[in-house]
């Protein structure tokens, strides 16, 4: 049979109760730490996604504006070949009235 005095260290605790405490701090002790390695990956996965959501809003401007750049090109060269195509018939037009004028 044990007794109770067998269970008491030279320093007075209990030893059930020193490896009870000893098992309660090193839980706790683990869960704390475990809990701000868990903030901290949560910290980097938020800085991570702020990151990359302006990545993508800056990658929309641009493509806004890349597409805005092509598309303001784009009406300067029908511009351009429509008001090529106006000075070609203009001039066509008068060619034509030359000829009746010359042939009358």
């Amino acid at each position: 049979m044990i007794w109770a005095a067998e269970l008491i260290n030279e320093n007075g605790i209990s030893t059930i109760a020193l490896a009870f405490f000893t098992a309660l701090f090193a839980g706790v002790g683990t869960t704390v730490v475990g809990i701000y390695q868990i903030k901290a990956k949560a910290n980097e996965a938020k800085d991570a996604a702020l990151s990359a959501q302006e990545k993508a809003t800056e990658t929309a401007t641009n493509t806004q504006n890349v597409a805005n750049g092509f598309a303001s090109r784009v009406d300067r060269k029908l511009d351009n070949i429509t008001s090529n195509q106006e000075e070609l018939a203009r001039e066509f037009r008068e060619h034509l009235q030359w000829h009746v004028e010359k042939g009358s």
